[in-house]
């Protein structure tokens, strides 16, 4: 077998390695965000979000969005954070043992980083939409109490 033919199955033997690992990475993410109950969450949301808003062509299909993104960040970051809180308890139970971080598939720093980074997203997207809403508010009412002054 010539040198090349080897060397090709090599990079492909660590090409599908590190495939693997990321495969591996990604679930234990998963796991730690508890993502399924994250997507019923999503889906309870969802429905509220469809019952309150108004149905028909003005339909607020970006602000429906923004708020399933938060509450998955939210929900997310939450269920990370009770995990990194509860790892030494975790690994002292059976049922819990094999969870990302009593097991060792994810390292504590790597865990409180993705619970503050999914936190810290939520929170800057609020600030950005609360900011954003307000000053909306205020030409409003700006305009509405330029309105009443022409009228009086």
């Amino acid at each position: 077998m010539p040198p090349r033919a080897d060397a090709a199955g090599v990079s492909g033997l660590a090409r599908s390695t590190l495939v693997e690992r990321a495969r591996a990475r990604i679930g234990a993410f998963a796991e730690l965000s508890k993502f399924g109950i994250v997507l019923l969450v999503l889906v309870s949301a969802g429905a509220g979000f469809m019952l309150s808003a108004p149905l028909g062509a003005d339909f607020p299909w970006m602000h429906g969005l923004i708020v399933l993104l938060g509450v998955m960040l939210l929900s997310s970051g939450a269920s990370a954070l009770n995990q990194v809180q509860e790892r030494d308890r975790d690994a002292l139970m059976a049922r819990t043992a094999n969870r990302p971080l009593p097991s060792g598939r994810l390292a504590h720093a790597h865990a409180l980083a993705f619970a503050a980074l999914a936190m810290i997203l939520l929170a800057k997207r609020a600030v950005q939409t609360a900011l954003r809403e307000r000053g909306s508010r205020w030409r409003k009412c700006r305009r509405d109490y330029e309105a009443f002054c022409r009228v009086c």
